[in-house]
């Protein structure tokens, strides 16, 4: 039987306490949770918290009946100077036994400070895969900006050639963007 997980990021409660999002998502009759540590827009969980915070916020998802399935853990991956910080959310996101880590393929709420070519950002992802492979996780790259597509998507993740890399098909991202047709798109 196919596990349909339905869940709530985080960053839906932006602005919000990391305890304030969490009530509000168990209050919603939730049980799963994508938990955002995205730099300078929603850091409800981050690697330079102290372990006492990233703990009181297992307990709480404990206490409220809250699986952390995922990390929403956007960074530039074009701009090699950014990949430790995301080796860092992958971190983070096995410390919150997270199957998936999600980012996009720019920079997704900071200004950009580097762009790539395809073959360039296929080895920064592909040097990401034993990490990957180490924390058990799955990186989704998401539908955002100058890589709001499908057919763009699976370029890149083609090039990659892992299967711990695969493609969050963000329906909103690809009108928004890109200004295409999911329903026409999403096959690719």
């Amino acid at each position: 039987m196919d596990k349909r997980i339905i869940a709530v990021n985080s960053n839906c409660y932006h602005g919000y306490s990391i305890e304030e999002a969490l009530e509000g998502i168990a209050a919603a009759g939730f049980h799963y949770v994508e938990l955002t540590a995205t730099k300078g827009w929603t850091e409800h969980v981050f690697p330079d918290q102290s372990f006492e915070k990233l703990c009181a916020v297992k307990d709480k998802m404990k206490e409220l009946d809250l699986v952390p399935f995922s990390m929403s853990g956007h960074c530039n991956l074009m701009d090699t100077a950014r990949l430790p910080d995301f080796i860092m959310n992958m971190r983070l996101a096995n410390f919150f036994g997270c199957d998936y880590i999600v980012s996009s393929i720019g920079e997704a709420h900071l200004a950009d400070n580097a762009k790539a070519g395809n073959d360039l950002l296929a080895h920064n992802i592909k040097s990401l895969v034993p990490k990957l492979e180490e924390y058990g996780l799955t990186l989704v790259l998401e539908l955002h900006g100058e890589h709001a597509t499908g057919t763009i998507m699976k370029e890149i993740v083609d090039l990659v050639g892992s299967e711990r890399v695969k493609i969050n098909y963000d329906t909103a991202n690809c009108v928004f963007y890109a200004d295409v047709d999911a329903a026409d798109d999403v096959d690719t």
